[in-house]
Order: C-alpha cells, then structure tokens, then sequence
C-alpha cells in the first residue's frame, strides 16, 4: 500500500510538472534551451545583469597627462618654471583656448558636455566634443559657458542649457575672429557676418557683406552694437558696411558708402576711417555715427594725470584722450585755459586732430601705411616712411613704424626691440593679450619677452609655430603651419610641468687609486683610505662591506645568452631585464618579452636602470639612451630620447642601479661613480658637495 501512494504521488506530481511547462507556454515565456546550446550558470546570470557605464577615463588635467605618450609620470607644480625647462606636449586631439583664456580640450575618453555642470569654475576643460568657441553669458554676478561645438558633420551646435544643443545656420564661422558682446556674440563668415543672440529661444541675424569670399569680415564693438566691414586696402574694391545697433540692422549714410582698411570707435561714438587712396596710401577722416554723452570727470582725471611724474603714465592718459573722440574736444578746449606746461601741450597736441585727423597720438608722413598682419583682435600695420610721436611739444619720428590698432585699446606702436625683429614675408606675427609670438621657418615660435626673443619649440617641433592661444596660467598652444581646419595635432607648452625630455645633470667623481661601489642598502660609495657613501643630503661613513659585483639572474630563451635585471619596476609590477644587445620584460603574469634593439640603440648595451616607467640604458661609447615602456603595446619598448657622449672611457661598469634617493647611480671599474639626476633637481645640500667642473648637463639629440 505504501508503494501504491508513492507511485500515486510521483505521478501527480509528473502531471503538475507538465501543466505548469505548459501555462507557461501559453503565457509566451522561453522555453528553456537544449543542454546543447545551455550557458554556463555563471556566464549567464553576468549577461543578464545590466551593466553600469564606466566613468570617462580623462576627466582632469592630470588624467590626460596619464594617458599621453611619455607624461605618465608627469607632476604638476604650483610655481613657473623657466620657460626652457617647460615641458612640450603633445597633444593627438583637439585643443582650443577661449575668450576667457581656459583651456579646452577634446578627448574621446572625456565627459560629454551633457554631463557638465558648474564649469565656470575650471581653467581646463576635458570635454568628449569639439569645443571651437565659448561665448561667457552674464548670469548674475557670474557668468556662464555656452560652448559652441563642430559634430562629426561639419555643422555648428551651441550648447544653450544643460544637455539641449542648438544647431546654427552656416558652416563658415571664423571663430578666431568671434567678438563677444553684452547681449550675444559676432562672429564673421566667408561673406558677411552673424549675431548670435543665445536664450530660451535662440536668434541668429546674419548680413551678408560681399558677394563672393574676399578676406575675413572685421568687427568692432560701438556703445550699443558693432560695426562689420571686409577690410579693403585697394581703393576699387568696395564692400558694404553694417551697423547692427539697438537690437536691429542700421542704415548708413552715404559717408560710409567706401571701402576702408580699418575703422576704429571712438568713446564719444564717432569712427575714425582710414580709407585707401591708392596702393600703400590712405586718408584719415572722422565720422559721426552714434552720440554718446562725454563724462568730463573723467577727462578732468586724464588731463590731469597728464602731468604725473610717471612719464608712461603721461603717455597713457596722452592716448587715452585722443581716443575720447571730437565730442571732448570742447570740454579739452575750456580745461585748456587751467593747464600749463607739458599738460597743456598734449592737450593743445589732441586738439590738432580737428583739422587734421591722426593714429592717436601719431601722424603718418604721407599718409603710407600698409596692413600686414591680422591678430585675432585687430591688425598691425607698417607705416614705411614713418610716423611723427607727439610728446609734450616734443616731436619724435620713428622710421619705420610698427602700428597696432587693436580691439578697446589705444593705438600703439609696437616696442623697438619687438619692431627690429620683424619683416614683411619672412615672418609671422601673433598676439594674445599683452604677450607677442614670432614665428618663422629658421627659428620656429618665438615668445617676445623683455627685450629678447625666447624660443617656444626645439629643433623637432619646429613645424608648431601657428599660436593658437596662451592661457591664464601662461600655458602656449601652438599649432603646426599648414594643418587642416579643426585638426588634431597641438602642442601644449607648459611651464608648470617640467619637461621629461630636458636634460640630464650628472656628477662625475673619479677615484684614482680608490674604489667605486655601493652600501647593502643600495648607497653609492667610494673608498679611498676611509669608504664613504653619498645619502640623501651628505656624506656618511660606510658600516659594513662595499660591494662591487652583481650576477645574472636570466637566460635569455632567443639567445641563451645571460640577461641581466636591471634595478626598479614598471608601475605594473613588471621587470626589466638586458644582454649586450636586447632588452626584455617579465609582466605581472611571468610572461617574458623580449625586444633587440640593435637597430635603435646607439651600441652595445653596458647597464640599464628603471625610473618612473622609463628605462635607461649606458652603452659602451658613453651614450645614455631613454626607453619607454609599453606594458600592452606589440613593443614593450619605444626609444624615448639620446644623450650623446655622457661619459667617456666608461670602462667596465660595475652597476647601474636607482638608489634610495631616486638617483641613477653608475659604479665603473676604471674606477668612476656618477650619479645622474633624472628629473633634473639637485638638491642644495647636494649641490655644494660637487666640486666645479664635476657636474656636467647632457641634452638629448
């Protein structure tokens, strides 16, 4: 009986089984799969958990510095070093620097600008789009970015609120020219320009100025719009003016109907034109445009500094009055009864240009002036014959004369030690702020300091010499001379970054009748007489034994031939092994990989250390060569830098070791030690403990 039940049991229970297998048919669920295509349990519940997104890898500055060939080691400091000893990096990606001189950057490992919040804050940007122009928007007592971005297609979006791009209407900014303006931003295009006025409900006004492409529209702010013209030095060539002003596009009178090389604002809202005669020739007159009160406490507060005992202040307050325009001149004409001595001559000086108009404080000699270079806020000209400089009743001449006009200035000449270095077609000139760049083909980019020329680039980047911007924190980004629109290929100078591949300080001690070794505790030492080793910061007497031997510890499996481990590990937990002629790496797995670089390297190979992921090699003519590791690349190794003739009859060497102090130390029977200071900081302590003549720097080719 008690088998019937159990028999009756299993076969209800068979019958529920198949019930159940078929109401869950019905209900349209997934029949399990045949044993022959089941998954493995632990694979499938992985593949059916969602995964969550990985967080970008470049999110910082200092992320993007990891990821870049030869900066994985690289620190940022707090002080500038000299610009000889700042770091060149480059940059396989988009860079722009905006108006508010923050970097940007575009990286496809970075955040995408939907994901960004609370930007104004930052002086560099990682963004995964194309950053081309920031228009800074007053929210507030803030302000806030609106990126302008380039997609893949060539088209314009403007990010206007968290996650919500707007497309613009044309494809032909020329961003390097955009101006901001208090309610939107002017940006040129091939043939006219746009008024981007960015909001809930985003306006594009675009007026068109020529027919056909000519050269690049200029733009200058007046008191309540901008002007925009195509600078014209060719007096047949004609293209039309606008005027955009109270929120619409004005009409001009038939004053305007002329083609002009520059036009410049005056405070009082009249225009200075300079417009073109002939070729190299141009005529100066004034126009009234829009009329703006004159503040006259603040003329009272420039003619009276007119008689400041700073004479560059004098100059200053000289051509900030001439730039006030004929609606001051009234006012001057009354103060000019209270002023004496060299205040009111320069008064008397400004008051000249209503029957003849000047470049501020400077008149042209017959009216030559040519423009030769195009910044990204105005133009610099060359007056050939020359310009007469108004001082106090002093006249001066400066022949011939360089003439910034530039965006909210006063006309300026350029500074006499900047003008000797310039030449029309041979060089190229650039301006960001108050800093100047000169660049040509023999000498590369060249930053105006002081009264010299400093070199931005070495021999290798000497293609880098197109500015593209400097930074707040006087970072240079130079782009290379002939690159396509909106390419990706910089290189970033910065100061606050020493650079890796500068050189390499080494002290040189020769121990004749002595012995040359290291301490148990990887000290370098010397004996002669007594043995001493070098600590972190002086001389200690040794306890112990000086060692002077090392033995392999590897076989090579390509050519039997002993390997050597070299001192210090690959942040990975590599290591690094060598031979005469090959070097090899042990991965974190056991795995060996070997590479003979008989091809690169600069001959046999004597020692080697490792220090912040990059292997140095001695080899037997005195050459130091510099590898980098490449732990997942199909190299392990890439050749980084040579120093050339570092060290002459090495002889046999002992050791190559990186010792407590993060020093490379080199122990050689003839017998020598030297130790070489990688990261180029000596300290001070050290620094008086070597001998002159013992300490020599070695560049790399």
């Amino acid at each position: 009986a008690i088998f019937l039940v159990l028999a009756a049991l299993l076969a209800a229970a068979a019958l529920i089984g198949v019930a159940a297998y078929r109401t869950s048919q019905d209900a349209g669920e997934v029949a399990p799969p045949s044993p022959a295509t089941t998954t493995a349990p632990a694979v499938e519940q992985a593949e059916q958990t969602p995964r969550q997104p990985e967080p970008p890898r470049v999110q910082a500055y200092s992320d993007l510095l990891r990821v870049l060939p030869g900066m994985a080691d690289a620190s940022i400091g707090t002080e500038k070093l000299p610009l000889e000893q700042a770091a060149r990096i480059r940059l396989p990606c988009w860079a722009y620097i905006c108006p508010r001189r923050d970097l940007w950057i575009s990286h496809p490992e970075a955040p995408s600008l939907a994901n960004l919040t609370d930007e104004s804050r930052r002086a560099v940007h990682l963004t995964r789009e194309q950053v081309v122009h920031v228009y800074w928007q007053r929210a507030g007592r803030q302000y806030r970015p609106l990126p302008v971005v380039r997609d893949q297609s060539g088209e314009f979006r403007m990010l206007i609120s968290p996650g919500q791009f707007v497309k613009l209407e044309h494809q032909d900014y020329h961003w390097t020219f955009a101006v901001p303006l208090e309610d939107g931003l002017a940006v040129p295009t091939s043939r006219g320009v746009s008024l981007i006025r960015p909001g809930a409900d985003p306006v594009e006004q675009h007026r068109q100025l020529a027919d056909s492409s000519m050269s690049v529209p200029m733009i200058e702010p007046t008191r309540n719009g901008f002007l925009a013209w195509i600078p014209s030095s060719r007096p047949e060539i004609k293209a039309k003016v606008a005027w955009f002003s109270d929120g619409q596009w004005q009409s001009l009178p038939g004053t305007w109907d002329l083609p002009f090389v520059q036009l410049v604002p005056f405070v009082d809202g009249s225009v200075l034109q300079i417009i073109p005669e002939a070729m190299g020739i141009v005529r100066l007159q004034i126009a009234e445009l829009e009329a703006t009160p004159t503040d006259e406490s603040r003329l009272k507060h420039l003619v009276a500094q007119l008689s400041d005992d700073d004479p560059e202040l004098r100059n200053q307050a000289h051509a900030q009055l001439a730039a006030m325009g004929p609606a001051a001149w009234s006012t001057l004409e009354r103060m000019l009864q209270q002023t004496t001595g060299e205040a009111r001559l320069r008064v008397e000086e400004i008051l000249r240009s209503r029957t003849s108009p000047s470049l501020g404080r400077f008149e042209l000699i017959d009216g030559m002036l040519r423009p030769i270079w195009r910044i990204n806020d105005g133009m610099v000209y060359l007056a050939e014959a020359g310009v007469k400089v108004q001082s106090g009743g002093h006249e001066n001449q400066a022949t011939p004369a360089w003439i910034a006009i530039r965006r909210g200035r006063p006309i300026q000449l350029l500074p006499p030690a900047l003008a000797r270095k310039l030449a029309v077609g041979s060089v190229e000139l650039y301006c960001v702020g108050g800093e100047w760049v000169v660049s040509d083909s023999l000498s590369g980019a060249q930053l105006f300091f002081g009264q010299e020329l400093l070199p931005l680039t070495r021999q290798a980047q000497m293609d880098y010499r197109v500015l593209a911007g400097i930074d707040r924190q006087s970072r240079v980004l130079l782009a290379p001379v002939g690159a396509e629109p909106y390419g990706k290929d910089f290189l970033l100078i910065d100061p606050r970054i020493a650079d890796p591949t500068l050189t390499l300080q080494i002290w040189t001690m020769p121990v004749p009748g002595g012995e040359v070794g290291w301490t148990e505790d990887h000290w370098p030492a010397v004996k002669r007489g007594g043995a001493f080793a070098l600590k972190e910061n002086a001389w200690s007497a040794v306890k112990g034994e000086l060692l002077t031997s090392l033995a392999p510890e590897l076989t090579s499996s390509s050519t039997s031939q002993p390997l050597s481990r070299i001192p210090g590990k690959i942040t990975d937990g590599s290591t690094v092994w060598i031979d005469t002629s090959m070097l090899a790496m042990r991965d974190s797995a056991g795995r060996l990989h070997e590479q003979p670089i008989s091809e690169q390297a600069p001959g046999a190979i004597l020692a080697g250390a490792v220090k912040n992921d990059r292997v140095y090699l001695l080899h037997a003519e005195g050459t130091i060569s510099r590898y980098r590791v490449n732990p997942v690349g199909p190299q392990p190794f890439s050749l980084d830098a040579v120093f050339p003739e570092v060290v002459r009859q090495t002889g046999e060497v002992l050791r190559m070791w990186i010792d407590p102090a993060g020093r490379i130390c080199i122990a050689t029977a003839q017998p020598m030690l030297m130790v070489i200071f990688a990261d180029m900081k000596i300290p001070p302590a050290i620094m008086d403990l070597i001998p002159a003549g013992e300490l020599k720097q070695a560049r790399p080719e």
